[in-house]
């Protein structure tokens, strides 16, 4: 009950960022560019976020959150 706004706030977040996703016609290309692929990458980014899924490896995961935190927020107005 505490977090329940919050949490609905969020959600709705995270559901507009995945509207805002790619389009399949963008990610039928990347299939078929993998397929097509003598030896394809085991995993392939794909989407808004990839750059941040890359670099997490490469920087301090506070910094990430804080990232996704005002990410996620601004997506809140």
């Amino acid at each position: 009950p505490v977090y329940q706004n919050r949490f609905k706030e969020i959600l709705k977040a995270v559901e507009e960022a995945e509207r805002k996703g790619d389009s399949p016609e963008k990610i039928a290309r990347l299939v078929e560019r993998i397929i097509n692929t003598e030896s394809p990458r085991l995993r392939y980014r794909v989407g808004p976020s990839s750059t941040l899924i890359g670099l997490k490896h490469f920087i301090p995961e506070r910094i990430v959150e804080k990232i996704m935190t005002r990410y996620y927020s601004s997506n809140l107005k």
